[in-house]
């Protein structure tokens, strides 16, 4: 007899009920190693932490164990990609990106620089004691005590020098790269209304769910400083077409103004789906969301640059 036959026999001296149970005890042991709840439920974007710059997922390969590597980002060169998907990796970026705003608060800086101006006007005083007494029980009394008063102003005033430096870009970004050239000195220059350059389906933008030939959208950290970066900006538009010349989607920085927008019910799920592929989660909130839409029909001008790159604002 076969080892196949060996093994189908033992099964049918067990019996069903037997089979039954041995299942569902090897459903308890997988459930136990099941790690679907620390993830997203579809895959995410990567984030270069060295810029802050996102790109798509790589495709998956079944018959590869690893995921494929990414090439160096476009903008810094790094290669320190972070995997969205991981509920532990987007939590562990909130709470730094947190702490960012609590240390580059304008009033927090102020407040030290107080300190600071106190603490020389301390050491100045002192001087003044020294230049105008002679040495007496007195003069040494007060020289202690505003000697103190002046350490005390500085340990304050300057043991927060090494604060986080202010961020010059997003937290998070998917943006083309900007013109490679100044678009005021050799910039090509259309203006007209805007259309889609192929018979391709409008958009629809992930926060409002109204159709668009192109949408950028902001979301900020609620109550953040107002010289705080945002959390994420993003845009995704078409091929666009102005004045019979071709814009291409990933050549084009969309300068769309955006506005605060209320989520409703019905577009609520695809909302939070769109964000979570971006590392933005709700109960790492609450958070400000803006939306600015590009409709068909709509008069921009498009500044490109000779060599690489165009802006496309509202005419």
């Amino acid at each position: 007899m076969s080892v196949y036959g060996e093994i189908n026999q033992q099964r049918r001296a067990m019996g069903r009920r037997r089979e039954h149970v041995d299942r569902r005890q090897l459903a308890k042991y997988r459930g136990a190693f099941d790690r679907r709840g620390d993830r997203a439920r579809e895959r995410c974007h990567l984030l270069c932490t060295g810029c802050g710059a996102l790109v798509p997922p790589a495709p998956h390969d079944p018959l590869r164990a690893d995921a494929a590597h990414p090439e160096p980002c476009p903008h810094c060169g790094s290669r320190a990609w972070v995997d969205l998907t991981e509920d532990e990796v987007t939590r562990s970026l909130a709470e730094v990106e947190a702490y960012e705003h609590r240390t580059i608060d304008r009033p927090r800086r102020v407040g030290h620089w107080l300190l600071r101006i106190g603490g020389a006007i301390s050491l100045g005083t002192m001087c003044l004691f020294a230049a105008a007494n002679s040495p007496s029980g007195l003069f040494a009394l007060l020289t202690l005590m505003v000697g103190l008063t002046a350490f005390t102003f500085f340990s304050f005033g300057f043991g927060h020098a090494t604060e986080v430096e202010q961020r010059s870009l997003p937290y998070r970004w998917a943006l083309p790269l900007p013109p490679s050239a100044d678009v005021a000195d050799d910039a090509t220059r259309l203006r007209g209304p805007v259309s889609m350059a192929a018979n391709d389906e409008l958009l629809i933008a992930p926060l409002s769910g109204r159709p668009c030939v192109a949408y950028r959208i902001v979301v900020r950290r609620h109550r953040a400083p107002g010289n705080a970066v945002p959390a994420l900006v993003t845009q995704v538009s078409r091929d666009l077409m102005v004045e019979g010349r071709k814009v291409l989607a990933n050549n084009v920085r969309l300068d769309l103004s955006t506005q605060p927008i209320t989520v409703d019910d019905e577009q609520q799920a695809t909302a939070l789906a769109y964000l979570r592929r971006h590392g933005i989660t709700e109960a790492d909130g609450p958070w400000v969301l803006e939306e600015g839409r590009l409709e068909a029909d709509t008069p921009v001008l498009v500044e490109a640059a000779k060599r690489r790159g165009a802006i496309l604002r509202v005419a």
